[in-house]
């Protein structure tokens, strides 16, 4: 395998988790995704509540799982 095809495929599960925080009932930008983990890890300024708890207590634990089980 060549070394592009290696990094390609290192960045693939995080470009898929990036975008299945944004796909759901509820229309979640990649801009408010951005701020909502820069509120948690760095304090910045967080975004609607809203959204912080559909990313945080849904989406994200269920990313996670999934890329911990390999699905």
């Amino acid at each position: 395998m060549t070394s592009y095809l290696r990094r390609v495929l290192a960045l693939l599960p995080l470009i898929v988790s990036l975008i299945s925080l944004c796909i759901g009932r509820m229309p979640v930008t990649v801009c408010d995704v951005v701020r909502s983990v820069g509120a948690k890890l760095f304090g910045t300024a967080p975004c609607a509540p809203l959204i912080e708890s559909t990313i945080w207590r849904f989406r994200l634990p269920r990313i996670l799982l999934s890329l911990l089980c390999g699905a």
